[in-house]
């Protein structure tokens, strides 16, 4: 599924608000800082999560491509949903975010369930995916002000 809005700023404030946020995440999850350059395809980590970390999560960098995309993987025994974020200025102070979601589901039935299940959800997905964008955007301009 894929959502796209224009927004004031510019791409490479979103991009490196993207690179931050996973930077965040990294040091929260394995404990250690990462700076901009270590960010590459093929990094990963576990991501443990629930109300006792009982539940995990497999975190991979996809393709990365400097003030334009920012693709991550997130594993787990029910499948990967690849996350990816595309970035372009189209104009003065003005960039389109393009957020994509893909889901691949593990198993025949997961499989099944998903296609059986992803009508229904589409409307709250799309919504859901839009806020994020938004929030992303938010985050860029409030961090472009500082």
């Amino acid at each position: 599924m894929e959502v796209s809005e224009r927004f004031a700023g510019c791409a490479s404030n979103v991009y490196q608000t993207l690179l931050d946020l996973f930077k965040q995440d990294y040091q929260e999850s394995t404990g250690k800082k990462i700076v901009d350059s270590q960010i590459r395809n093929g990094l990963h980590y576990q991501k443990k999560f629930g109300k006792r970390n009982e539940n995990s999560v497999r975190v991979t960098v996809g393709e990365m491509i400097s003030n334009h995309q920012y693709s991550v993987a997130i594993s787990s025994n029910r499948g990967v949903q690849w996350l990816t974020y595309l970035c372009e200025d189209t104009g003065i102070n003005e960039v389109r975010i393009t957020y994509l979601e893909e889901y691949l589901p593990e198993g025949k039935l997961n499989g099944w369930n998903y296609k059986f299940m992803l009508p229904f959800m589409k409307k709250n997905l799309e919504k859901r995916m839009r806020l994020q964008i938004r929030k992303l955007a938010e985050f860029a301009k409030n961090k472009e002000v500082q």
